[in-house]
């Protein structure tokens, strides 16, 4: 009966190491795992936010060297409206076509023009 008891209790005291052993250290993996996830969000953070800010500091020379888009504004009257030229050959389309084959870039054009009653 000593033999028993004393079976058991040694059974339960393995028990517990083994299972304080597995918390512990899975535990201390669940960290470190954690921590990692942690340092690479903050990496691809920064990362973005420096592509962000770099972005927003170009101005229109960087951007044609880069190919980048480029939108500008057309305010004016019938003239920045091209009335009277043909489809394709008005001014804006002219620049459209030049910035496009010599600095590949993609411009786009937003207007504010009132052409003649």
């Amino acid at each position: 009966m000593y033999n028993s008891s004393k079976r058991t209790l040694i059974t339960i005291l393995i028990f517990v190491v083994v299972m304080g052993c597995i918390f512990y250290f899975g535990n201390h993996f669940s960290k470190a795992k954690e921590q990692e996830w942690l340092r690479q969000t903050t990496l691809m953070s920064t990362s973005l936010e420096l592509k962000t800010e770099q972005a927003a500091s170009l101005n229109l020379y960087d951007k044609m060297k880069q190919g980048k888009v480029i939108r500008y504004l057309i305010i004016g009257d019938s003239i920045g409206q091209s009335d009277g030229a043909t489809r394709g050959n008005n001014w804006f389309g002219l620049l459209n076509r030049k910035l496009k084959n010599t600095y590949h870039v993609v411009p786009f054009i937003d207007r504010i023009t009132m052409g003649a009653r």
